[in-house]
C-alpha cells in the first residue's frame, strides 16, 4: 500500500495561519522598533523610558503564561486569540491618541504589550498543532518562516517610508485596521480542539528541565538571544 505523499501546498485553514504570522510580524516591528526609537525622539529620559516599556513587557510575558497556561490548555483557544488581537487593537489605539505623551505611559503600554505578545504565542501553536498534520509540520513551518522574513524584509522600509510621510499616529490607525482584518480571519477558523486536559505542573516541569542538559544550554542561549535584543535596543 502506497503512503500519501505530502502536499506541498498550504490549505486555507494553513494560509490564514501564515497570515497571522505576518500581521503578528508587523505588530511586533511596530511596536518593538518605531515605537521605541518614538519614545526616544519625544522623552526626556529617552533610555529610562525604553527600559521600563521593555522592562514591563517582559515581565507582562512572564506573568501572563503563568496565569493563562492552563485556560489555554482547557479553554476556547479562538476566544484567547481573539483576546490578543483585541488588546493589540487597544494598545495601539493608545498609542495612537496618546501621540507625544506615550512616554509618560510606559509602563502600561508595555504592560499591554507584554500580555497580547504572550496570548498569540499560547494559542497560535495550540492552533498550529490542531489544524496542521504532524507530516506535514516541518513544511507549514518552513513556508511561515519563509514568508514572514520575507515580510520582515519590506516591511521596515514600508512602515518607515508612511511613518516619515504622514506619522506614528497615522501608522498606527492602518494597524488597528489589520486587527480588524484578522478578528474576521479568525472567524473563518474552523473550530480548535483542545488534547490535553491536563493540569499544567509549572514547578515540576522547571525541576524536571533543568535535569536535562539540552534543556539548560537552550535556557542558558535563549537568556543570552535575550541579552543581546536588548543591548542592540540600548
Amino acid at each position: 500500500m502506497r503512503e500519501n505523499k505530502i502536499q506541498y501546498k498550504l490549505n486555507r485553514t494553513e494560509r490564514i495561519l501564515v497570515y497571522f504570522s505576518v500581521f503578528h510580524g508587523i505588530a511586533q516591528l511596530f511596536l518593538g522598533t518605531f515605537v521605541v526609537s518614538f519614545l526616544i525622539r519625544n522623552s526626556i529620559k529617552e533610555i529610562v523610558s525604553v527600559s521600563l516599556y521593555d522592562l514591563f513587557f517582559y515581565l507582562a510575558i512572564m506573568l501572563s503564561f503563568i496565569l493563562m497556561i492552563n485556560r489555554c490548555k482547557h479553554g476556547n483557544i479562538k476566544v484567547i486569540f481573539g483576546s490578543h488581537i483585541i488588546v493589540q487593537m487597544a494598545l495601539i489605539t493608545l498609542i495612537a491618541l496618546l501621540g507625544t505623551h506615550a512616554a509618560n505611559w510606559v509602563m502600561i503600554l508595555g504592560i499591554l504589550h507584554g500580555v497580547q505578545h504572550a496570548l498569540y504565542s499560547m494559542a497560535q501553536q495550540q492552533m498550529i498543532i490542531d489544524k496542521v498534520p504532524a507530516k506535514r509540520m516541518m513544511f507549514f513551518y518552513g513556508t511561515d518562516t519563509a514568508v514572514t522574513n520575507i515580510v520582515k524584509i519590506l516591511i521596515p522600509i514600508t512602515l518607515g517610508t508612511l511613518i516619515t510621510i504622514g506619522s506614528l499616529q497615522n501608522m498606527a490607525w492602518v494597524l488597528v485596521i489589520m486587527g480588524a482584518i484578522e478578528l474576521g480571519l479568525l472567524y473563518m477558523m474552523p473550530p480548535i480542539q483542545n488534547h490535553d486536559a491536563n493540569h499544567a505542573n509549572l514547578s515540576g516541569f522547571v525541576k524536571k528541565s533543568l535535569k536535562l542538559p539540552c534543556i539548560r544550554k537552550l535556557f542558558q542561549a535563549e537568556f543570552l538571544r535575550g541579552l543581546a535584543y536588548e543591548l542592540e535596543t540600548v
